[in-house]
């Protein structure tokens, strides 16, 4: 199949998933959809958030997802770098 991503960041117990988009290296928005899901941990009971994209489409470079969750102090924005080889 294509080649895809997954991410997982910790969420909060107080904390909702919000939104994924990827990002070029300077900056800007790129057209690649990043799906937003949230597992659980059964063992532990402790939630993740998951960003999930395919990387097909991606030249080989540098790229940031960039995932928010909100919460009662606001929004959280949480920046992974990627790096596409071919």
């Amino acid at each position: 199949g294509p080649d895809r991503a997954r991410l997982e960041v910790f969420l909060g117990a107080d904390m909702k998933p919000g939104t994924g988009r990827l990002v070029d290296k300077s900056g800007q928005t790129l057209s690649i959809p990043v799906t937003i899901g949230e597992r659980m941990d059964q063992a532990t009971g402790q939630r993740w958030m998951t960003a999930d994209l395919t990387l097909g489409a991606l030249a080989p470079a540098d790229y940031a997802v960039e995932i928010t969750a909100t919460g009662p102090g606001g929004e959280r924005r949480i920046l992974t770098a990627i790096r596409v080889v071919r």
